[in-house]
């Protein structure tokens, strides 16, 4: 239907078909590149909070037995 239409016989068509084409490939690899580096930048966000979510638990772990060991130290010396 649209063959027989005038427009689809304007002989520039090709070209800017073509032209189109090549838009539109620039276009779908520069998305796909932009979001394969979003999809990196995520994970490592995800690897450094999860490393620093395990460095405050280490260092809470280690903050934890000290008080443990001064209670034990006080404890001893009241004689408990």
């Amino acid at each position: 239907m649209w063959s027989s239409s005038p427009a689809a016989q304007d002989p520039r068509l090709p070209l800017l078909t073509q032209q189109l084409s090549q838009g539109i490939t620039q276009a779908t690899h520069s998305s796909a590149q932009a979001l394969a580096e979003l999809s990196e930048l995520a994970a490592r966000c995800q690897a450094l909070a999860v490393v620093e979510s395990t460095e405050t638990l280490c260092q809470h772990v280690v903050e934890v037995g000290q008080d443990l060991t001064d209670y034990e130290e006080l404890a001893s010396r009241s004689g408990l």
